[in-house]
C-alpha cells in the first residue's frame, strides 16, 4: 500500500475539477468537491497514487492554509505567473533578500532587528543582487557590454515587514506582492458573487428609511463578514471585502435623481432637480433626445442590472475583466432611457444606431 498523507488545507485536481479531502479512511480518503460539497470522490492511497502521475492531475500543499487564503485575495490572483511581468520581477526580487535573510538567520548570524540587519545588508545585497543578474541574464552567455538591471536595497524595516508576511503565509511569495500593483487599474477587484452583494446592499441608500452612507457601509460589510465565514465554514476561500470608503465612494456614484427619488418620492425629487435636470425644457416625449458614452466595467454594470441572474458560470467569468462603451440616449421630457448599446470601441456607428433604436417600438 502507498503512502500518502493529505490534510483538509490541500487541494486536489482531477477529472478538471478541484477537490479537498472531508474524511480518512482506513485505505484512502474521500473527497468533496470544493464548489459542491455534496459531489464525493472516493480514492484509495494506491489509487491517487496512480492518478497522481497522470500530467493533468496536480496537487497543491495547504492551499487552503488561511494564510495562504489571505496571500492570494491580497494579491488578487491565484499563482505567481497570472502577475504582470514586472511585479514577477518584483516579487522574486523580494523573495530574494526573504530567502537571504532566512538563511543567515537559521546559522544564527542574523537577528531580527534593523540594526542587525542594517550590518548585514552589504551581504544580503551582494547575493540577491547575484541571483537578480543571473535571472534577467536568462540562457544567454555572458558578454561584455550587456546592462543589467539592479534595485537599489530595501531599508531594514522592509526586509523584516516581508519576512513577517512571508512567514504567516506559509511561504507563498505572493505575500510579497506590492500593495501598488493595481493602482491604476480601471476594473473591478471584487468576483461576481462579491460585486452582487455590493449592488444589493447600496440599492438599500435609495429608500424611504433614509439610511446614512455609514449605516449602508456599515451593513455591507457585515453583510461580507458574514459570507465569508460561510465560505470558510465550507471549506471554500474568502472573497475580497470592500472598505467603508469603497462603499461611500459608490454610493455616491448612484444616480442623484433616482437616489432622491427613491428616499424622499417622485414629486419632491421632480421639484428639486426640475431646474436642473432639465435644462433646455422639452414640453412632450421625443422633443430632445441627448446622448452620451462612457467606458464602464461590464461586471459591474449587468450586476447591477440583475443580468447575470440568466448568464452560465462560463459566460460570467468571461465578464471578470471586461470593459466596453456603453451610448445611452435619454429622453428629457420624461427622464426615460431609450436606447442602450455597448461598444468595445467609441465609434461613431454604435452612436447613430443608438439613435435608430431611440426612434422604435
Amino acid at each position: 500500500m502507498t503512502r500518502f498523507l493529505i490534510s483538509t488545507s490541500d487541494r486536489l485536481f482531477l477529472d478538471k475539477r478541484h477537490w479537498r479531502v472531508a474524511t480518512a479512511t482506513a485505505g484512502g480518503y474521500v473527497f468533496e468537491a470544493v464548489d459542491d460539497p455534496d459531489v464525493t470522490l472516493s480514492l484509495t492511497t494506491d489509487e491517487l497514487a496512480e492518478r497522481l502521475t497522470d500530467r493533468e492531475t496536480t496537487f497543491e500543499r495547504g492551499y487552503f492554509d488561511p494564510g495562504r487564503s489571505r496571500a492570494r485575495v491580497d494579491a488578487g490572483v491565484e499563482c505567481l505567473r497570472d502577475l504582470p511581468k514586472e511585479t514577477q520581477r518584483v516579487v522574486l526580487w523580494r523573495w530574494g533578500y526573504v530567502e537571504a535573510f532566512l538563511a543567515l538567520y537559521e546559522r544564527s548570524l542574523i537577528k531580527r532587528t534593523e540594526t542587525s540587519i542594517s550590518c548585514a545588508m552589504y551581504d544580503l545585497q551582494k547575493e540577491v543582487d547575484t541571483i537578480d543578474v543571473k535571472r534577467q541574464r536568462g540562457n544567454r552567455k555572458m558578454r561584455a557590454g550587456r546592462k543589467s538591471t539592479i534595485h537599489d536595497a530595501p531599508c531594514p524595516r522592509s526586509v523584516l515587514e516581508w519576512v513577517r508576511r512571508y512567514e504567516t503565509s506559509g511561504r507563498d511569495p505572493l505575500s510579497l506582492v506590492p500593495g501598488t500593483h493595481r493602482s491604476g487599474n480601471a476594473v473591478s477587484r471584487f468576483c461576481i458573487e462579491g460585486a452582487k452583494l455590493i449592488a444589493k446592499e447600496i440599492a438599500k441608500y435609495a429608500t424611504i428609511q433614509r439610511p446614512t452612507k455609514h449605516q449602508v457601509a456599515k451593513n455591507c460589510l457585515t453583510a461580507f463578514k458574514k459570507l465569508n465565514a460561510e465560505r470558510r465554514a465550507q471549506g471554500i476561500p474568502p472573497i475580497i471585502e470592500p472598505s467603508k470608503r469603497c462603499i461611500e465612494r459608490r454610493i455616491g456614484k448612484l444616480d442623484p435623481y433616482q437616489t432622491y427619488a427613491g428616499r424622499y418620492g417622485i414629486a419632491a425629487a421632480n421639484k428639486k432637480f426640475a431646474a436642473i435636470e432639465l435644462g433646455i425644457k422639452a414640453g412632450y416625449p421625443m422633443e430632445r433626445i441627448e446622448i452620451d458614452e462612457w467606458n464602464v466595467d461590464l461586471l459591474t454594470l449587468l450586476t447591477e442590472i440583475g443580468a447575470l441572474d440568466a448568464m452560465s458560470q462560463e459566460q460570467r467569468a468571461s465578464l471578470l475583466h471586461e470593459r466596453l462603451w456603453l451610448y445611452v440616449a435619454i429622453d428629457c421630457a420624461t427622464r426615460c432611457v431609450l436606447a442602450m448599446r455597448l461598444a468595445s470601441t467609441p465609434n461613431a456607428e454604435d452612436a447613430v444606431l443608438t439613435l435608430a433604436d431611440a426612434t422604435r417600438d
